[in-house]
């Protein structure tokens, strides 16, 4: 388990030429299973910090099928931490705009404590989408009730919680969208992944959160990156106190 776990925190933070250099003078041992599997490395180019300033979109566009099969199994693991880390899982939730921006908590859970919840089949699924897995799972557990609209808004709060120092970023539009619209941002995370609740609560997200000024769902962006900093959005910033 621990050499497959390897493979996967090896494959999800290539952020940086150091690291992806090590990659491919000593590229990670891969299990039988992940062998088996066409495509099981489609994330190798994937960074974890600032992803949207640095991330390139075309390694998971066309790849729907990868991406519904990674998101699956994200959700297996995510249910799993939600369940057996109680209130301590809220701990693992990092990622861009936190101040554990490389999942290094995420790491150190899967791999110690709640070791029991990595699976051989998760081989290959980037940090990015187990993170934000966990993040729903607790939104969700926790059964509280959103408005569509927030208001008022300390202006001064929210400029600050979604302000990227690294500028414009997917990270930083999924906050602003959880801010002032955190019940349609809820949909999205309540809706199935892929599916066409999933869709359509996103347009009304945009569309209905003028504030953020992104009209619509990027179309250059996954639908997986959005989900995944909608999610994380609307977890940090009612998890902020």
């Amino acid at each position: 388990m621990h050499r497959a776990l390897s493979y996967v925190i090896a494959a999800s933070l290539v952020a940086t030429g150091s690291i992806a250099a090590a990659q491919q003078k000593n590229p990670p041992a891969k299990s039988a299973n992940s062998r088996s599997r066409p495509g099981s490395t489609w994330d190798a180019r994937h960074p974890n910090a600032n992803m949207a300033s640095a991330y390139n979109s075309n390694v998971l566009l066309n790849t729907n099928n990868r991406i519904e099969g990674s998101y699956a199994q994200a959700k297996v693991i995510g249910q799993c931490l939600a369940k057996k880390g109680r209130g301590k899982a809220r701990e693992l939730v990092g990622g861009p705009m936190t101040d554990d921006p490389n999942y290094e908590q995420l790491v150190k859970g899967l791999e110690r404590t709640y070791s029991t919840c990595f699976r051989e089949e998760a081989v290959g699924v980037p940090l990015m989408i187990i993170n934000s897995a966990l993040a729903e799972e607790l939104i969700r557990g926790e059964g509280a009730i959103y408005p569509d609209r927030s208001t008022p808004v300390d202006l001064a709060e929210a400029k600050s919680f979604y302000t990227d120092a690294a500028g414009h970023s997917m990270a930083s539009v999924g906050r602003c969208l959880a801010i002032f619209s955190p019940g349609l941002a809820y949909r999205v995370v309540a809706a199935g992944f892929g599916t066409a609740a999933e869709s359509s609560a996103m347009t009304a997200l945009y569309s209905g959160t003028p504030e953020c000024g992104v009209p619509a769902p990027p179309e250059n962006v996954p639908e997986m990156e959005q989900r995944s900093a909608i999610a994380n959005g609307l977890y940090q910033w009612t998890h902020r106190g």
